[in-house]
């Protein structure tokens, strides 16, 4: 994997899914859905499935490189 690529993943993981997914559940629960919460399950299970791969790959490749 790219330096390129990491880097963008890492700000996919830490900045901006964190914020849609606070911004997407507040949005639900303000009108009412009535499965917001199911929802909000499932992108924070995303969001933490990408955050422990990317944090994987970096463990990974700075072992390698020491």
């Amino acid at each position: 994997m790219s330096n390129k690529t990491y880097d963008i993943l890492k700000v996919i993981a830490l900045i901006i899914m964190p914020a849609i997914t606070a911004c997407t559940g507040t949005i639900l629960e303000a009108l009412n859905v009535s499965c917001s919460g199911v929802v909000v399950t499932i992108m924070t299970a995303i969001g933490t499935c990408l955050g422990t791969i990317i944090s994987k790959l970096s463990a990974d490749y700075k072992k390698k490189n020491n």
